[in-house]
């Protein structure tokens, strides 16, 4: 689980299976709510160490595979060892 320790800038591990999101422009179902959509997602095959470039609120943003991803707060772990098993 993300704890308050992490910061823009650190390298985080995601572990295999979590969902990756990438939104489009809000839609605006209410007008006094925005709800973004779900422009694109991806799921992680493995663990993986991430860079955290945004933190904060339910989803963090951070740099999968060269692209910006959203991954909710509770997906997020400390950075991970070669060869350490959770």
């Amino acid at each position: 689980m993300m704890n308050n320790s992490h910061s823009k800038g650190d390298l985080v591990c995601l572990p295999a299976g979590v969902r990756l999101f990438q939104f489009g422009e809000p839609t605006r179902i209410d007008p006094r709510e925005s709800t973004p959509s779900v422009k694109k997602y991806k799921d992680v095959k493995k663990p993986t160490n991430v860079l955290l470039i945004n933190g904060g609120g339910t989803y963090n943003e951070v740099i999968y595979q060269g692209e910006r991803w959203h991954v909710f707060s509770r997906d997020i772990y400390p950075k991970r060892l070669k060869n350490e098993q959770y």
